[in-house]
């Protein structure tokens, strides 16, 4: 009917502008933690897809993520890629901002 269809509409465009929102505050945390951190030589994405390049084994770090309850992957050994769910709050960006700030500041570069 031409009700649900108008709120599954309604939904989809709070679910997408949502994204965009987190997407953008996700985007400027992690550029913070780059200007911090030395060997984080690129963040790219858009959007919940985020990639985190860096210049130090990116594989030990996604074990270090795992400890602390991150769930993430690197690909070519050097790019972390951070696929949040859709429904991400800040709070929760915050505390991965925070997870993740702890773990860089153990690096050995």
């Amino acid at each position: 009917s031409d009700i649900c269809w108008k709120s599954e509409r309604a939904f989809e465009e709070d679910v997408v502008k949502k994204c965009a929102e987190a997407g953008k505050y996700l985007r400027n945390g992690l550029l913070s933690l780059k200007d911090k951190f030395a060997f984080i030589k690129d963040v790219r994405g858009l959007g919940l897809l985020w990639g985190v390049e860096v210049s130090v084994n990116g594989d030990n770090l996604v074990q270090e993520f795992l400890k602390e309850g991150v769930i993430m992957n690197c690909t070519k050994g050097t790019t972390l890629r951070l696929i949040p769910p859709l429904i991400v709050k800040e709070e929760q960006i915050d505390m991965f901002l925070e997870i993740a700030g702890r773990i860089f500041e153990k690096v050995k570069m």
